[in-house]
């Protein structure tokens, strides 16, 4: 560019100095010349314009390299801040604290370690004629803990101590492989879910205390088990070999001396069905075979208090088996259980040994006043009991319940005395249960019941439960 303006100058000195040899040997053209040396310097001021805007130009692009520069290191650090969080993360516990308990999780999932509680807390009264005002009586039911978690994703396990009564009792302790939802292998102390309401978790049972089904099941025992669920969740299956119980009975913690098979098959035909109206109807069996030897329990009335007993001396000792048809049906806020059991032992007393079946029914219906849906998992309240902007008053529902328990006529009077014990109790019962939010629960319930045998006067209980889950 400064070679082109040096040309332009040149032209210029040697154009003036052409003009002053012509001026030597012509007349002079004043008006040429003075176009001519405009015009030069016209061409000159345009030259000078187009070197400072290329200048400016030059200027401006070494402004964008050094912007640019400084992005590119920014950008650079940035990544380098992302790389170090995301190997943090994976390497951070994860600490949740909510509705469902504590809970502490590796970063990466593969292990899980939650911390939860069970508390209800029970007053029970006794009314009428031949019912003891000494029985009447404040209670802690169940006070659990419960530590639950997973072990390289593929492992879940379980421990629960109940601290309520005398003395603390283990009710769980396994671990289970879980592969797949259509298998999994359980092994260690457990609830035998042969029956309906043992296998619905505690703090959703409709009624407060259990019906006569389950008092003819057996609760919980040390063996192993198979489980799972096939066909995308429509059949529940159950199969496990168990240390032998009595009726409603445990193995605490010593093998007994002999085993029983237990099983169980649930089906949920229209669960994946978009038929509202049938989605939620299930049905099954549930049973044990084995043999058992060891003393036999007697039963208790819904309201707690004995009602059979067994003589002293009679033992247990050979075949037990039960059989449990059951099936449920929840449809929006309707809910509907029923179930059926046959308990069949070889009691023992001295020489003298029978074959006797005892046998219970039960039938639950509940609807929930607030319009939340009754479902086999309990109820959850759209809007919970609080005050000010989230104010709600929970979920309300009413339960109504009959069930009965008949004691082989045969069991008097070698093994029972009919004198002290009935033969049969049946109970009629309403409760109201209110879900103040996912957590609290409080219900009342009252029943009363009837008895074939001596000449028993009718239970008339109340229960009343704070329920706290955690």
């Amino acid at each position: 560019m400064r070679t082109k303006i040096g040309a332009v100058l040149t032209a210029f000195t040697v154009s003036a100095a052409t003009g002053t040899v012509a001026a030597q040997d012509a007349a002079p053209n004043e008006d040429a010349i003075q176009s001519r040396i405009q015009a030069l310097e016209q061409e000159l001021h345009n030259l000078k314009q187009t070197v400072n805007t290329q200048q400016t130009r030059t200027n401006e692009n070494a402004q964008f390299e050094e912007l640019d520069q400084k992005v590119r290191v920014l950008e650079r650090k940035q990544e380098l801040a992302n790389e170090e969080a995301a190997a943090k993360a994976r390497t951070t516990p994860i600490l949740s604290v909510g509705e469902k308990g504590f809970s502490l999780q590796s970063a990466d999932g593969a292990f899980n370690l939650r911390l939860r509680s069970l508390v209800q807390a029970d007053t029970r009264l006794y009314f009428g004629e031949g019912n003891a005002s000494d029985s009447d009586t404040f209670l802690i039911r169940r006070a659990r803990i419960e530590l639950t978690g997973k072990l390289f994703e593929k492992f879940d396990y379980r421990l629960m101590e109940d601290f309520a009564g005398s003395s603390p009792t283990l009710l769980d302790a396994w671990i289970k492989w879980n592969p797949d939802p259509r298998f999994q292998f359980v092994v260690g102390k457990s609830k035998l879910p042969v029956d309906l309401e043992r296998e619905q978790s505690r703090e959703y049972n409709l009624a407060t205390e259990f019906g006569y089904p389950t008092s003819l099941a057996p609760n919980r025992s040390i063996g192993v088990a198979a489980r799972g669920l096939l066909l995308g969740g429509i059949l529940d299956y159950y199969i496990g070999g168990f240390n032998s119980t009595a009726d409603g009975g445990s193995s605490v913690t010593a093998a007994s001396g002999s085993f029983s098979g237990a099983g169980r098959l649930f089906v949920q035909p229209f669960l994946n069905s978009g038929n509202s109206t049938l989605k939620g109807i299930g049905f099954g069996v549930g049973g044990t075979y084995g043999e058992f030897e060891g003393a036999p329990s007697g039963y208790s009335t819904v309201g707690q208090r004995p009602f059979f007993s067994w003589n002293p001396g009679v033992v247990d000792d050979g075949t037990q088996w039960r059989l449990l048809p059951q099936i449920y049906y929840f449809n929006g806020p309707f809910g509907l259980l029923a179930e059926y059991a046959v308990s069949s032992q070889q009691p023992r007393i001295g020489a003298t040994q029978a074959t006797l079946e005892n046998r219970a029914w039960q039938a639950t219906a509940s609807w929930v006043l607030t319009g939340e849906d009754a479902t086999f998992n309990g109820v959850k309240p759209k809007h919970p009991f609080g005050f000010g902007e989230n104010r709600g008053w929970g979920a309300w529902q009413v339960v109504a319940r009959a069930t009965e328990l008949d004691v082989d006529n045969d069991a008097f009077p070698t093994f029972a005395n009919p004198a002290s014990s009935a033969s049969k109790a049946t109970s009629y019962g309403g409760g109201l249960n209110w879900y103040l939010n996912p957590m609290t629960r409080i219900s009342a319930d009252y029943n009363w019941t009837t008895f074939a045998g001596p000449a028993r006067p009718d239970e008339n209980s109340f229960i009343m439960r704070f329920q706290f889950r955690f």
